[in-house]
């Protein structure tokens, strides 16, 4: 998804997907459920890391390859749950004792579930030529890389996204309306093998709903932006909370930093 960037000196956050799905999925966990876990990094904090400091800034400097950013739900092809795997892992390890890799951990781990669940990412497959540019290794029909970002704009992946965002940055206020608890941690049995399963799903349901290819369908275009904004976009925004409550959970196990008000 558009995460604002423009170039190194203009980011426009204000417009972001990233930033404003970090910021809806924090409010839906410390502000609305009065959660509060004093070792989570703070929303200003999070959000350093997305733009020219986040995944989509290493990726625009061609360093990182593009397949981290998308996962094929038809042919498995694509890194991103393993990235989103990987992520949790390193919030989870951090946030008691390294606050800035917990933020940076939070925000990669955000980006990359909201990759994951953006249909233009569903795209593709991994490049078959050896060797290939670590950072060019996924084949996608509707982005080239060999392009600037200017000339990709034109591009049916960028059109969707931007459009996307600004649906979004128009309807934000909407999303406060997500629900106060999206997932209650009751009993012991519900572990992170589980909690990608589950993520995993959520995937392939959207990319069931073929959203991206109907987008370009002129008589589909207003049912699909009310599936966008009705659907998309609020399970971006519990999956995020989803796994920040649990890495959370996870790591309050050992000590009780937690603190229900």
């Amino acid at each position: 998804m558009f995460s604002g960037l423009l170039s190194k000196y203009l980011n426009l956050d204000q417009f972001s997907t990233h930033h404003i799905v970090n910021k809806l999925a924090y409010q839906a966990i410390f502000q609305r459920r009065r959660f509060s876990f004093m070792h989570f990094p703070s929303l200003s904090d999070i959000q350093t890391y997305e733009g020219y400091r986040g995944p989509d800034g290493l990726w625009i400097r061609k360093q990182m390859p593009t397949s981290q950013h998308a996962y094929n739900p038809v042919n498995g092809e694509g890194n991103a749950l393993s990235v989103i795997s990987s992520e949790y892992d390193l919030l989870q390890s951090s946030l008691t004792n390294d606050p800035r890799t917990a933020a940076r951990s939070a925000a990669y781990l955000s980006h990359f579930i909201v990759d994951a669940l953006d249909p233009a990412h569903h795209i593709g497959n991994f490049k078959s030529r050896d060797p290939v540019p670590v950072y060019d290794d996924w084949s996608d029909p509707f982005l080239d890389m060999r392009q600037s970002f200017w000339k990709n704009i034109r591009n049916r992946h960028f059109f969707f996204e931007l459009c996307s965002a600004f649906y979004l940055w128009r309807s934000q206020h909407l999303f406060l309306r997500v629900p106060r608890r999206p997932l209650q941690f009751r009993h012991k049995k519900f572990y992170k093998p589980q909690l990608l399963l589950l993520f995993k799903k959520r995937v392939q349901y959207v990319h069931r709903f073929r959203i991206y290819e109907r987008f370009f369908i002129r008589r589909h275009r207003i049912q699909v932006k009310r599936q966008i904004l009705s659907f998309l976009f609020p399970l971006m925004i519990r999956s995020v909370s989803l796994f920040w409550m649990h890495a959370i959970q996870q790591a309050s196990l050992g000590r009780k930093t937690h603190v229900l008000r």
